[in-house]
């Protein structure tokens, strides 16, 4: 059954994407959600580290419910090219954390998917994560 984000007001959610134990490849949170028109998806996190190393989250825009993930990148404009590269936001601190982390959409991802991984040891574990919208 498919998730929506769409509630009356400025300020939609919670999501719940709930639990899930992190290994050293992405993988899909929960499932993905309809966030139509969002300006920004938020999500809260909290993560027991145990000894897994540097958590890293990103954020999947999809043109309908289960459609093809395409990246949201960073862009970087120099003299002469605009660099492309993924996004990707990393928890460089192995301690337990509970984080709030945030992409900015533009009102053009009618659906997204959370994924996270480690880059190694034993596998850190999501012990929440709720998905926001603001429009």
């Amino acid at each position: 059954m498919a998730m929506s984000l769409e509630f009356p007001g400025r300020l939609c959610g919670p999501v719940s994407l709930g639990t899930m134990t992190l290994g050293t490849a992405f993988a899909t949170v929960g499932t993905a959600f309809e966030c139509g028109g969002a300006q920004w998806i938020g999500a809260y996190i909290d993560l027991t580290i145990n000894n897994g190393t540097n958590a890293r989250f990103r954020l999947r825009a999809m043109h309908e419910e289960g459609g093809s993930a395409f990246q949201l990148p960073i862009q970087t404009v120099g003299s002469a090219t605009v660099a492309v590269e993924d996004r990707l936001i990393e928890f460089a601190v192995d301690a337990d954390q509970r984080q709030i982390v945030t992409w900015q959409t533009f009102g053009i991802v009618p659906w997204a998917r959370l994924e996270a991984m480690t880059s190694g040891g034993t596998a850190a574990y999501l012990n929440a994560v709720e998905v926001f919208s603001a429009r």
